[in-house]
């Protein structure tokens, strides 16, 4: 086995393949951090960081992993020693959790990396979480912002902006989960995604959450007819609302069998255009007026 894995580290290289390099020098690999130092800490000094780290705890899973404590499952926490001497866990927060629901633990196996910012911390909980076992989208979006991407911390500004709170279960007004949809639309325009989810906000306050079908559909009209920039479409779209704007969306779905762009934006010209006689981008939707 030795054998075989000295020989996959290395590649050919010049003419008739003579001489080899490694992987590393010609792929170009790069070292993402330095290897971190084995340590026993006491329980109690770990610390979680929800800034970017998961906010919903599973008490169950907790519960389960304490009242079976296995050494061998606990295997050893991920932990950032911050430039003030304290200790973060970026990657084992249940195990924690559940460690310290026992007198019988007071010290556990860590792997612990020096950080010099909060932001490279996150990066080790998004390189861990991402790589090895899923995140969600809300804790991708978190872990993004704090190391600084561009894209991130615009999208955040914008929802700060109108006071929209980020929530996994988004299940009232003025809170938002479509952070993914999000970040792909505002990566793919940003101003077009800003007068979208501005309306979007506009047509769902007081009423509904911010649905990521609404705020598709709007940024697919504007990026394809510039139809934001058309204040009495703009009206109208208030007019409507938000439960006609849904509704004609579902029947879109309906009608075509599928969802996807077209559908979004169909479904929404046809609640806009209903009872219309001068109507909008009559050309671009089938289902206008059914």
């Amino acid at each position: 086995m030795a054998d075989v894995l000295c020989v996959q580290e290395t590649v050919r290289s010049g003419p008739r393949g003579q001489g080899r390099v490694s992987k590393v020098e010609r792929y170009g690999w790069i070292l993402r951090d330095v290897p971190g130092v084995f340590m026993e800490l006491d329980k109690a000094d770990l610390n979680i960081d929800h800034e970017y780290q998961r906010d919903e705890v599973n008490v169950g899973k907790v519960r389960t992993i304490a009242s079976a404590w296995s050494w061998a499952g606990c295997g050893a926490i991920s932990v950032a020693l911050r430039p003030d001497g304290r200790f973060f866990v970026f990657d084992g927060q249940h195990r924690v959790l559940a460690a310290k629901t026992r007198a019988d633990i007071t010290t556990l196996p860590c792997m612990v990396f020096e950080c010099d910012s909060v932001a490279k911390e996150a990066a080790g909980f998004l390189v861990t979480n991402s790589e090895r076992k899923p995140v969600t989208a809300i804790d991708k979006f978190r872990s993004l912002v704090i190391t600084e991407d561009d894209a991130a911390k615009r999208v955040k500004g914008v929802l700060l902006d109108l006071g929209l709170e980020i929530s996994k279960t988004a299940n009232r007004p003025g809170q938002i989960k479509c952070v993914a949809r999000c970040m792909s639309l505002a990566t793919n325009d940003f101003e077009c995604f800003k007068k979208s989810i501005v309306l979007a906000q506009r047509v769902c306050m007081n009423v509904s959450p911010i649905p990521e079908d609404i705020v598709t559909g709007l940024f697919c009209l504007h990026r394809k007819h510039g139809i934001l920039d058309d204040g009495r479409f703009v009206r109208r779209v208030l007019d409507v609302g938000h439960a006609s704007l849904a509704d004609g969306i579902r029947r879109s779905r309906i009608f075509r069998g599928k969802g996807g762009e077209l559908t979004l934006m169909e479904g929404i010209l046809a609640a806009v255009n209903k009872g219309l006689h001068k109507r909008f981008c009559e050309h671009a939707t089938s289902t206008a007026g059914d």
